[in-house]
This record gives C-alpha cells, sequence and structure tokens, in this order.
C-alpha cells in the first residue's frame, strides 16, 4: 500500500503555525522551551475547548489545518505525532 502525503502541519517553540515555514528562529537559553500554541478559539468551538487537554487540542488543531492545505474533505488518514509530547499531560493522568 503507498501512502502520499499531502500537507503537514506543526506547533512548536518556533513560530511554526500556521505558516510551516519558519522565517526566523526564536532563539531560547531556557533549558525548558514552551510551544506557541495559536488561539483555539478560532478552531474549536468555546465549550469544548475547556474539555479538551493541552496535547488534544494542539493534535486536533494541526489536523484540522493539514486537511484543509491538501484541499481534501474526506481524508483516508491523519497521523499525528510528538517528541515527546506533553509530558506533563501524560505524567498528570
Amino acid at each position: 500500500m503507498k501512502a502520499y502525503i499531502k500537507s503537514i502541519s506543526c506547533i512548536s517553540a518556533q513560530n511554526s503555525f500556521p505558516n510551516s515555514e519558519l522565517d526566523m528562529l526564536i532563539l531560547n537559553s531556557t533549558a525548558i522551551k514552551h510551544a506557541i500554541e495559536p488561539n483555539y478559539k478560532d478552531y474549536v468551538n468555546a465549550g469544548n475547548i475547556r474539555r479538551l487537554n493541552r496535547i488534544i487540542k494542539m493534535a486536533f488543531v494541526t489536523a484540522i489545518d493539514a486537511v484543509s492545505r491538501a484541499n481534501i474533505l474526506k481524508p483516508d488518514a491523519i497521523i499525528s505525532g510528538t517528541g515527546k509530547g506533553s509530558l506533563t499531560d501524560t505524567e498528570n493522568s
């Protein structure tokens, strides 16, 4: 089975969302770097935002962005991944 990457989306410690091209790097000398999160109200209705934890909100918003960039109405699959993704959310569960 062949798989094709039609688009990507990324939320990171750099200014990478919604534009995946890094125009300017943000230098930070701290040990822990936090993601620059989008305004979730632009993608999810306010009532649902409170119900979702941080990593799910990020995955949901990047999936919406990637699907819209690919111009696909009904994708066959969406793959989401993290580096060490929201370790604080995982540890608190």
